[in-house]
């Protein structure tokens, strides 16, 4: 149970629904698990009312934007570390970093080995390791170690190293020299990935497409990516109308602009926007940010982006 202050012109939304939750000024309790959504008087985005009603306009024209896209992940693309555990000869697989049964024990010292192929090396390449049980890093024979910093992703131990000087078109391997903690807890291998401007195909690093598709980012060379990423096309207007409201195919959430300016958030279905007044005659430019959740990154795969072509339609 938790108790929460509701601060003046602040309002509460459930996260299931987008509708108003009745929160006394004073205070709150949360019941267990329960969540809500703090929308602060100044956010000028529609999180939670719906496109104005069209019931009074006649239905002209839908304009499909099925056409090429550019899209962009934030902070870079993800390749995530698949381990071998090595034990003297034998190399054996972590899967969803658990250690191999019958391996691990107190205070233990072991190696993990993680293999890739490149076939570019990015300008930027950036690692990041959970380092709490890490005490060595080497990238290509290189000793890392000293090279990473303190970060915060979602831990005291996230750690981060700039790596392109040290990787190589062709196959890498990053090994991590570990120890396990001497006290009994249940335990996961150190979590480490890459970031960077690339597409993933299995376990390899390729050149990022020239054009995308409307469809979710991990059928599309980010079957790791876990966050945000742009979607960005064009349309031609060239007719008038009294009323425009653009329709997104998606389960997550989304920001949109047009012509640069924002338009709004939507968090939750329908995910329609009004753009009656952000349509000009002519091209216009149509940026979709579309936000995921962690299951690509956590070994819970889940599609995630656009998953299908967004419309425009146009009433009189």
């Amino acid at each position: 149970m938790a108790g929460i202050t509701k601060p003046d012109g602040v309002f509460f939304l459930d996260p299931q629904t987008g509708e108003e939750k009745a929160v006394c000024a004073e205070n709150h309790t949360l019941a267990p698990y329960e969540m809500i959504i703090a929308v602060s008087p100044y956010d000028k985005n529609d999180l939670c009312k719906n496109t104005k009603p069209v019931e009074a306009y006649d239905h002209s024209e839908c304009i499909k934007l099925d056409g090429a896209y550019s899209m962009r992940a934030e902070n870079g693309n993800i390749l995530r570390a698949e381990y071998s555990y090595v034990s003297g000869a034998n190399r054996l697989p972590v899967t969803n970093l658990k250690l191999p049964a019958g391996y691990g024990k107190l205070s233990e010292k072991y190696t993990l080995e993680w293999g890739f192929h490149a076939d570019i090396v990015p300008k930027e390449a950036v690692m990041y390791v959970e380092m709490g049980d890490v005490r060595k890093i080497y990238i290509n024979g290189e000793d890392y170690t000293e090279r990473f910093a303190a970060c915060r992703l979602w831990g005291l131990n996230n750690r981060r190293a700039e790596i392109s000087g040290a990787l190589k078109q062709g196959e890498n391997q990053i090994v991590l020299c570990c120890e396990m903690p001497d006290w009994s807890v249940p335990y996961l291998a150190p979590f480490a990935m890459l970031r960077g401007e690339f597409e993933v195909a299995g376990n390899k690093l390729i050149p990022c497409r020239k054009n995308y598709a409307p469809l979710p980012w991990d059928e599309q060379g980010h079957p790791y990516f876990s966050g945000t990423c742009v979607y960005e096309t064009s349309v031609n207007i060239d007719r008038e109308y009294k009323k425009a409201v653009l329709s997104v195919n998606t389960r997550d959430v989304t920001e949109l602009s047009v012509n640069g300016r924002a338009v709004g958030t939507k968090m939750w279905s329908p995910w329609e926007y009004d753009v009656t007044d952000y349509l000009t005659p002519g091209e216009n430019k149509i940026s979709l940010s579309v936000t995921g959740n962690y299951g690509n990154l956590l070994y819970d795969p889940i599609s995630s982006g656009l998953t299908g072509a967004p419309c425009i339609t146009l009433y009189n």
